[in-house]
């Protein structure tokens, strides 16, 4: 069983059509049928009760339907949280100061401001021109 097998299941469940389902993920009817009976396979259970063209879901069917919207809703969310993941990533920002009184006042008004952002901070006991050339080096964005 994989995850195709169950948003194609899903999608025929919804819309009590094959063809229909089908059309909505934008592959053959032959391939959604396929997919439906390897997972019926793998499950050892019919999930539909079909007449003609017209498809319902049976008891068995109701169980499996359950379990994966749960199983898609949890894959959904992953994929958003590694999306925002991989966006607080590229959006972190290095600061240094020789000053903690100024990243002290300096740092909450950010976070205010962009909450989007991660902040990595070192306080240095470093000179300015020390500060100015690793700010050139790119060592600190700030």
């Amino acid at each position: 069983m994989d995850i195709n097998q169950l948003i194609r299941f899903q999608a025929a469940a919804s819309c009590g059509n094959l063809t229909k389902a089908a059309e909505s993920l934008y592959i053959s009817q032959s391939a959604l049928s396929k997919s439906i009976q390897q997972l019926e396979s793998e499950l050892h259970t019919q999930l539909f009760d079909r007449f003609g063209k017209t498809i319902t879901l049976n008891s068995s069917g109701k169980i499996v339907l359950k379990y994966a919207e749960q199983i898609i809703t949890l894959l959904n969310s992953m994929e958003l949280a590694l999306d925002a993941a991989n966006r607080s990533d590229n959006q972190t920002i290095t600061i240094a100061t020789v000053r903690p009184v100024i990243a002290n006042h300096l740092f909450p008004k950010i976070k205010l401001q962009h909450p989007e952002l991660r902040l990595n901070t070192t306080f240095a006991k470093v000179t300015k021109k020390e500060a100015t050339e690793l700010l050139m080096l790119g060592v600190y964005d700030i």
